[in-house]
């Protein structure tokens, strides 16, 4: 049975990990890196868990437990940074420097292969405590959420490689603030009406789960579509589609 539970947590992230693969037309990443981003997402549980026991305990000092301003604090402030930031930290660690990296989409397979690498392993850890019926909800929800930070994340950290290549060194440091910030802004939404126990919070959600699926379909074959070098040496020798 718990064999099971794991498969039908794993699943979701597996598949939507490999359908960005997929849309990666121009050139394929190494299926060995991103199974290693993936181990590395699983690793970035370990500092955003550390950071959000010590943001939390420092919160409680300050605000009551049930107020809405300790929700806000703690989905926004707390845990979205801590979760997002554990992610960016692992992404770059793992591959910054890869002479692999070289076109902007690859931005993107890294990031979501990261961050869905730490669903993945949270979605086995809840679903192992709530049985199958959770595995179906998290599916439907928190993994596509998680999937949606990445390639946001996955789109600004893409275009910061390139800059760096072109010498504009403000606008590679903008874009790496944005892949940490504008998803971890997102990831405070998300549970913070998830938190928030009105009427006008489950609405707004679903409004914000809507926007997910769009999000994380639209964006990513746009981006494929218009996927660009993202080093010098292929801006005067870009490789040709691969279609396969």
């Amino acid at each position: 049975m718990s064999l099971l539970l794991i498969l039908l947590a794993s699943l979701p992230a597996i598949l939507l990990i490999f359908f960005v693969f997929k849309q990666d037309k121009v050139e394929k990443e190494p299926v060995g890196l991103v199974v290693k981003m993936v181990l590395f997402g699983f690793i970035s549980i370990i500092p955003a868990v550390i950071l959000e026991i010590i943001g939390g305990a420092i919160l409680a000092l300050c605000f009551s437990t049930s107020s809405v301003m300790y929700i806000a604090i703690e989905c926004f402030g707390i845990i979205a940074f801590s979760e997002e930031g554990s992610k960016y930290f692992m992404l770059k660690a793992g591959t910054w420097k890869k002479r692999e990296f070289n076109y902007t989409f690859d931005g993107i397979v890294y990031s979501v292969s990261t961050g869905l690498g730490f669903a993945l392993l949270e979605n086995i850890l809840y679903v192992l405590q709530g049985g199958a019926s959770l595995a179906i909800t998290r599916a439907l929800t928190a993994i596509m959420a998680h999937c949606v930070f990445g390639v946001i994340m996955g789109v600004f950290y893409g275009r910061a490689k390139q800059f760096e290549s072109l010498g504009n060194i403000a606008r590679k440091k903008s874009c790496l603030r944005k892949a940490v910030v504008l998803p971890a802004l997102l990831h405070g939404l998300y549970d913070f009406l998830l938190s928030v126990s009105t009427i006008w919070a489950i609405l707004a959600f679903v409004v914000v789960l809507i926007a997910i699926y769009v999000l994380v379909f639209t964006i990513v074959i746009k981006a494929s579509k218009n996927d660009a070098p993202a080093v010098p040496m292929y801006y005067q020798a870009p490789r040709q589609p691969v279609y396969s």
